[in-house]
């Protein structure tokens, strides 16, 4: 029931994202699948635990992401914000791809009690927040760079 109404919450967040246009839709949705698959094969491929010191230096640069997108909130006018929120933000998920993959990997060795469902949702979570940065800095492109 919990990942029913967490499914329909994201559905709702991510309705604001139709408004942009099937094709920039479908070119985030290509590319987002791109990014996420490559990364992810690496990731699988690498060699055991090789990410997994990743988390406290991706913990570190989400605040920073996190503290830019507050201070884009006061200072909606500064593009150095604006930027280091979307494009830092896009390779920091890419990031946590990396990290997350190698979580779920790990765990599924691992552990007692593994639940997919449950391991699964950051790496879900990473690919929607790839997705949502895409496609804005897709919209951004062919609306020749006003922000939206």
């Amino acid at each position: 029931m919990a990942w029913l109404a967490s499914m329909a919450g994201m559905g709702v967040m991510l309705s604001p994202v139709g408004f942009l246009g099937g094709q920039i839709i479908l070119r985030a949705a290509v590319g987002t699948g791109l990014m996420v698959g490559s990364i992810a094969s690496v990731a699988m491929t690498a060699p055991s635990e090789s990410f997994l010191w990743m988390a406290a230096p991706l913990n570190m640069g989400l605040g920073v992401v996190v503290l830019s997108s507050f201070g884009s909130f006061f200072f909606p006018a500064s593009p150095i914000l604006h930027n280091i929120v979307l494009y830092g933000g896009l390779g920091l998920f890419g990031g946590y791809v990396l990290y997350d993959t190698q979580k779920l990997q790990y765990n599924a060795q691992h552990k007692k009690v593994y639940s997919p469902m449950n391991e699964g949702f950051g790496l879900y979570l990473d690919t929607i927040n790839i997705f949502i940065r895409l496609a804005q800095i897709l919209a951004m492109q062919q609306g020749g760079g006003k922000r939206r």
